[in-house]
């Protein structure tokens, strides 16, 4: 149960779909539940995550350690000077990893996307002739 849940974590590592329900599932009120200071990944969607909190959760020590490999914004031309700046402050912390969605690959993952990318360039290739 959640209870359970708050009292006992101490990584949480995000692996869920982004809906109406997990937009900023993870905020202020969500970490401060829990009994013990975390770790927080997130290689689920970015919008999980209330990106502009991190921050303070950071030097507050309530999360001690961040590993992000999706941002709410993945388009870095679109970013406001806010998201320059929240983004600017979260590098700067040594305990902070930001990675380019690339949680999922492997060597296996990066074999079978070039396999289907082959396949749908052949079959293109065919329905040309």
């Amino acid at each position: 149960d959640l209870k359970t849940f708050f009292e006992n974590v101490d990584i949480v590592s995000l692996h869920i779909p982004l809906t109406e329900e997990t937009h900023h599932l993870v905020d202020s009120v969500f970490v401060d539940q829990f009994k013990n200071n975390i770790y927080l990944i997130n290689t689920a969607r970015g919008a999980i995550v209330e990106t502009s909190i991190l921050s303070n959760l950071l030097k507050a020590g309530k999360i001690l350690g961040l590993g992000l490999d999706v941002l709410e914004n993945e388009k870095f031309s679109t970013y406001t000077a806010f998201e320059k700046s929240i983004y600017k402050e979260l590098i700067s912390f040594p305990n902070v990893i930001l990675t380019p969605h690339v949680a999922g690959w492997s060597e296996e993952s990066y074999e079978k996307i070039s396999i289907v990318l082959a396949e749908k360039l052949h079959a293109f290739a065919q329905n040309l002739s």
